[in-house]
């Protein structure tokens, strides 16, 4: 017998008003999340990613709604839950890593009682006898130096690194069953992103912790995650374990996103548009100084 999924979105389609009329960002996709497990959900901007997991958490802008399907967690029905009940699971059960850490801190608030209000609002007193100390010790689970120290600092004093490891540890603070992940690496130095990557993926896995991963990085998703779900304008196109995904990749969509990803070996000329896409100067015609560049 099949295990119960933690999180089960089905025929999802999430619609917003426009001065245009209705416009359907997310079509039909439908994703299940394992207990335990870690999904991946890879595309270009504006293929619907983020979209599915404002939907998940019930944060959609005023302008959209959940138009058709339901989003199920933990036997909780998302679309017909109260605000009360959304408010409660939201930090609790499951917590969002936005793309900007920065924009998810409170500038003019030390990051250590940013914390302490993640722990008021969701975790009991009786179950946490100092907040103070406990929000000294999520800052130090997150590997930063000097937790004590940091505790009393504001974001602008700290490197966008180090922020985005406080958002973690804001994330992480309930011990939620569910972490989404979106792009938590933007903007990031290279070893910056594969520390914080390996940061989440150990504190996830050590609390047995779901995970959903949104990056446009189809080689990050792979590196990371246990299945990959592949999302074009709107739809899901394709979903595979990560091996399956770089072997033999089914979607033409999924094979353009694997061209599209830098390899050791691989040339500029590789990473062109396709020819037939890439106006080239008629023959005797002196090629645009662009042009001409670009296959220098």
């Amino acid at each position: 017998m099949t295990a119960q999924p933690l999180l089960d979105v089905s025929d999802l389609t999430v619609e917003f008003s426009t001065r245009r009329g209705i416009v359907k960002a997310v079509q039909h996709v439908n994703i299940s999340v394992a207990k335990g497990e870690t999904v991946g959900i890879v595309g270009e901007s504006g293929s619907g990613k983020s979209v599915t997991s404002y939907a998940v958490m019930r944060i959609l802008d005023r302008a959209g709604r959940i138009a058709e399907g339901s989003v199920m967690f933990s036997g909780i029905d998302v679309k017909s839950a109260s605000e009360s009940q959304m408010r409660d699971l939201r930090g609790r059960e499951v917590s969002m890593i936005f793309q900007n850490p920065r924009a998810a801190l409170n500038p003019i608030r030390k990051v250590g009682h940013q914390i302490e209000d993640v722990l008021r609002q969701h975790v009991q007193q009786a179950q946490v006898t100092d907040r103070g100390e406990k929000a000294i010790e999520a800052l130090e689970q997150v590997k930063i130096a000097r937790p004590r120290e940091r505790y009393h600092a504001y974001p602008f004093e700290l490197s966008g690194g180090m922020c985005q490891r406080v958002v973690i540890a804001l994330a992480l603070a309930c011990n939620p069953q569910l972490l989404i992940a979106d792009e938590p690496t933007t903007g990031l130095d290279v070893t910056t992103q594969k520390a914080v990557m390996d940061l989440i993926v150990e504190l996830t896995r050590r609390r047995s912790m779901s995970t959903i991963l949104i990056t446009h990085d189809l080689g990050l998703a792979a590196a990371y995650c246990d299945r990959v779900v592949v999302m074009e304008k709107g739809r899901v196109v394709e979903t595979a374990k990560s091996a399956d995904i770089f072997a033999a990749p089914q979607h033409d969509y999924t094979k353009k996103l694997m061209r599209a990803t830098p390899r050791l070996g691989v040339s500029l000329r590789d990473l062109l548009p396709e020819e037939d896409s890439l106006p080239l100067p008629a023959r005797g015609e002196r090629p645009t100084r662009s042009a001409a560049h670009l296959r220098a």
